[in-house]
């Protein structure tokens, strides 16, 4: 089933998870497999596909939102996702914009204590 059609569905339990951690699994064995045999520039390109592979999206939204212990701490926007139709909404979001891109991490610089 593709990514599309999972995320159409009207709930986050209807998502075959068994599939997407297939998925992902797959492509990091590739990446194993081609570190293995020292071929960098496929190493990046697998890299670079993992990054954009809406399955590896759909599963990060997963763990970030439901497995992680930090699931009840705010990120930078402030918000916390509890609820699976937020989820859902959420990774539809990431995967579905085509112009969705990542924000930086907020950066805090904190001065040395032994300089004076």
């Amino acid at each position: 089933m593709k990514v599309t059609k999972m995320l159409k569905v009207n709930r986050w339990e209807d998502i075959d998870w068994k599939t997407v951690e297939q998925n992902i699994f797959r492509k990091q064995n590739q990446m194993y497999r081609a570190t293995l045999a020292s071929n960098i520039t496929e190493v990046r390109r697998l890299q670079r596909d993992l990054l954009k592979d809406p399955y590896a999206r759909l599963l990060s939204v997963k763990r970030v939102t439901s497995e992680n212990t930090g699931k009840y701490t705010p990120g930078v926007d402030g918000a916390i996702i509890l609820k699976n139709s937020d989820r859902l909404l959420l990774a539809q979001r990431m995967n579905l914009d085509k112009d969705y891109k990542a924000k930086p991490l907020k950066r805090v610089y904190y001065q040395n204590q032994t300089a004076n």
